[in-house]
């Protein structure tokens, strides 16, 4: 089971809109998409033979880490307590209901994104910055694929190796298979400034080209 870090959870996403990315400004990191990046880990949960959802924990780049830990760790001793993980969550992450978590998956034949998160938490290792959060998750079939990814590209993710675990009470025994989906590319400008967040529907002269790679769950 991943672990939680012993951190307190911070309830359900009911926070507005709030600006997320500019919180940082490090020399390179402006100068092209993408500008930050992390690596997501994850566990389905699950109840006898019903998947209830799965828990994202994101590991972000130093530069990132280090900008929320100046920014929120208020009495500098390297944790995040119950005000600090609220301010966490208001400031450096309740604007990615906006980008859908940067989470989507397909089940049943139909392509969704998460409507909210629930027990967000936050804490270091070492110089790493963790968020952990769950995603309930309405699976029609006995198979999902799910994908972490920015459209926007402005933040690069890649998964963690195994990307995947299962937690819970079940007999069954869940298969995880990595896939590029090359179905649904995304386009980007690599020379785009930070606060470009356009989304492109098709290829422009200069744009370049990424593929989602989802996450194909069977059991």
């Amino acid at each position: 089971m991943i672990g939680s870090g012993g951190y307190p959870y911070y309830g359900i996403m009911k926070i507005p809109k709030i600006l997320l990315y500019l919180l940082f400004a490090a020399p390179g990191i402006l100068a092209a998409h993408p500008h930050m990046g992390f690596t997501a880990a994850m566990e389905f949960e699950f109840s006898g033979d019903k998947m209830k959802g799965v828990w994202q924990e994101w590991r972000f780049d130093p530069f990132f880490s280090g900008s929320i830990r100046g920014s929120y760790d208020w009495n500098g001793d390297g944790r995040f307590d119950l005000d600090e993980t609220e301010a966490v969550f208001a400031g450096a992450f309740a604007n990615l209901k906006n980008y859908d978590f940067f989470i989507f998956y397909r089940t049943g034949g139909k392509t969704l994104v998460p409507e909210r998160v629930e027990r967000f938490s936050v804490w270091m290792e070492g110089n790493t910055m963790v968020y952990r959060f769950f995603v309930p998750l309405e699976v029609k079939d006995r198979e999902i694929f799910l994908s972490v990814f920015d459209r926007t590209y402005f933040c690069a993710i890649t998964y963690a190796d195994p990307p995947a675990v299962t937690s819970g009470t079940t007999n069954l025994a869940p298969q995880y298979r990595r896939r590029e989906n090359r179905d649904n590319p995304v386009y980007y400008n690599p020379l785009s400034p930070a606060d470009d967040n356009t989304r492109y529907d098709r290829w422009a002269p200069g744009l370049e080209t990424a593929y989602p790679e989802e996450l194909h769950v069977t059991f």
